[in-house]
């Protein structure tokens, strides 16, 4: 995710980009995973109600799933398979993100 000034993003074009490109999808994991708190991240759990970063059903799986990402700079293809499922409920948080709006 390029945040360019002069871009809008929709909601229409992360989502094509989640579907279809997976550097995007591994991108917006970490991107998501940073904006969990220090405690979230370690934690493995959602303690704030703050809209960003995981929801609380994902928290554990995603964060595990991000701290591979980070230690391999890659997914394995059934752990890609998983994501591209699991991270299209975030286009919207994405969208927001991608427009500075969060």
């Amino acid at each position: 995710m390029e945040l360019n000034n002069n871009k809008k993003w929709s909601k229409e074009v992360i989502s094509n980009a989640l579907v279809s490109n997976r550097e995007f999808r591994m991108r917006a994991l970490l991107k998501l995973y940073s904006r969990q708190t220090a405690d979230e991240q370690i934690q493995e759990t959602v303690s704030h109600n703050n809209g960003a970063g995981f929801r609380s059903c994902d928290a554990r799986f995603l964060t595990s799933l991000s701290k591979s990402a980070i230690r391999y700079n890659r997914l394995t293809d059934k752990q890609d398979a998983v994501l591209a499922r699991k991270i299209m409920v975030y286009a919207g948080q994405l969208t927001d993100i991608s427009n500075g709006k969060r």
